[in-house]
């Protein structure tokens, strides 16, 4: 949103629905989402989505610059912004429940697996 027009600048789904992914069909986003967005001053908005990935989007124009893959199925909770002698660190809480019982149609795609590290999950971002 840009609150001095007002104005909606643009909109995305954030993750990919897994049974749809498998069949090519990305940007649909994810329903119940229960995540927060962080926004940098540099211009970078992180949001985690429910497809065990965080995303990196240019504020300004919403299009992905970086995708990142942690473990689990999901997010609990907020991520968080830290830094550490002038290095910042996205830190995702990735965690883990039973997949959903998927029926695909005959022949269909199987949505992956999903892999990865679960609990906290620290990303450095490019030293200054």
């Amino acid at each position: 949103y840009d609150l001095n027009v007002p104005a909606i600048k643009w909109r995305v789904g954030v993750g990919d629905d897994p049974v749809l992914a498998a069949y090519g069909i990305t940007g649909t986003g994810m329903t119940q989402m229960r995540t927060t967005p962080i926004v940098t001053a540099t211009g970078l908005i992180f949001i985690p989505g429910g497809d065990n990935k965080v995303r990196a989007y240019d504020a300004e124009t919403g299009k992905v610059l970086w995708t990142g893959k942690f473990g689990g199925s999901l997010v609990k909770a907020a991520a968080s912004m830290y830094e550490v002698d002038g290095r910042q660190y996205l830190l995702v809480p990735a965690a883990s429940e039973p997949p959903p019982v998927v029926r695909p149609a005959p022949g269909a795609p199987v949505p992956e697996a999903v892999s990865g590290p679960v609990g906290y999950v620290a990303y450095a971002l490019p030293a200054k």
